[in-house]
This record gives C-alpha cells, structure tokens and sequence, in this order.
C-alpha cells in the first residue's frame, strides 16, 4: 500500500508540473500578438456589445465617486493592410450608451477622442488638442484627458464563425493609472485622481468593407 501511495504521489506530481510548464508555455506564446485576415482595402472596425452580461458593460471606477457604469460603447475606425499595427476607434453616433453615474442617468461627451488599440495589448486615450472625455451626472462631471497609455489593458480571443464571419472579443481593464478629475457641487470626493480603473469592458470587434456594406473576418494572432 505505502508503495502504490508514493506512485501515486510522484503521479500527481509529475502531472502538476507538467500542467505548470503547459501554462507558463501558454502564457509567454500569447505575450506577442498581431492582428490578421484583414483583406487588401480599407475596413471599417465596429465595435458591439459582446452579449448581454455584466461583462459586456463598460464600467470606469472614480475614486471616491463610485463607478460610472454604461451598458455599451459604439465605436467605429478604418484600417488598412492585412496586418495593422493598431486600431483607433472613434465614437459612432454617442459612443458609450445607458450610463449611468452616482445613481443616476450619465451624459457622455466624447468630442473628438478616440482610442487606440495594438495587437499587444496596450490601449491609449488620444484627444484632440483642448479637449476631454466628460461624463457628467447630478452635478458632478468626471474628465479623462487624452495622451495616457495603459499596457496589458486589452486581452484579445478569436469568436465568430469562419472566413467574413470572424470577429475578436477585447477585454478591456486597465489598472490604477487612469487619471481624471471630478468636479462640481454633486461629486462626493472632487478633485484629481491617478488611480482610477477601467474595470470591466467586453466589447466584440468586426470588420466591414468600406463603405460598411459586406462583412469582413478579422482576428488576432497569437505568436
């Protein structure tokens, strides 16, 4: 019995180990990664809520003010080649859509922003000069100013089905670095923040033609 209780432990050991270096394998095989099967031409990237779940919100934390929740963003950008280096996504129509702020309904204001995307998995705000990200509820309006970089924010998988049908799920979550400011007679904490978080943000990419009239599979690959 004691010898097939050690075969059995250096079993499970050797199993353990295996599945450590199979892991450690998978996680240094996806640290590069790059975007593909984008055909010959422009195609226009559109952004869309990835189901219906808490996931697929777009929830940005403020520091002392609570979380500014929205149920969607619409976001819409052109690339070019079979393999861009980024993606900028721009808002189309309102952007981010059902926000909500300190318990009541959120006004978004996007004015010209956008935000970049690299197969790597770094994310960056990008604003025109003198203008901001606002989100603004019962008094108190919360800004987010452009030129911030944020690495490991994004993490890509392939969805969809074959060929046009092909599409990429990015999940969105930056860590403390995001800086803001709250201000107004509505804000429970005002001032300036460097530790907000993107929190949750499941958002479904695909790729049309341009104008966007024929789908167009686009995915990422892991290298």
């Amino acid at each position: 019995m004691t010898r097939n209780l050690k075969a059995l432990l250096l079993a499970v050991t050797a199993v353990l180990a295996l599945g450590a270096v199979v892991a450690s394998s998978a996680s240094a095989h996806a640290v590069a990664k790059r975007f593909t099967n984008i055909s010959e031409g422009n195609t226009v990237v559109t952004t869309k809520a990835d189901g219906t779940g808490t996931t697929a919100h777009q929830v940005f934390d403020v520091p002392g003010n609570g979380a500014i929740t929205c149920n969607d963003v619409e976001l819409e950008g052109t690339v070019s080649g079979l393999e861009p280096t980024e993606v900028v996504l721009k808002e189309k129509g309102t952007g981010f859509t059902g926000c909500t702020f300190l318990g009541q309904t959120a006004t978004v204001k996007m004015e010209g922003c956008s935000f970049t995307f690299t197969p790597a998995g770094v994310a960056a705000t990008v604003c025109p000069e003198g203008k901001l990200i606002t989100f603004s509820a019962g008094g108190c309006t919360v800004t987010v100013k452009g030129g911030q970089t944020f690495a490991n924010a994004v993490k890509y998988e392939n969805v969809g089905g074959a060929g046009a049908e092909m599409e990429i799920t990015a999940e969105v979550a930056t860590g403390e670095e995001i800086h803001s400011v709250a201000s107004g007679i509505g804000c429970i904490t005002p001032g300036t923040s460097a530790k907000g978080r993107y929190t949750t943000g499941n958002t479904l990419l695909f790729g049309e033609t341009d104008p966007g009239t024929t789908r167009k599979g686009i995915t990422v690959d892991f290298i």
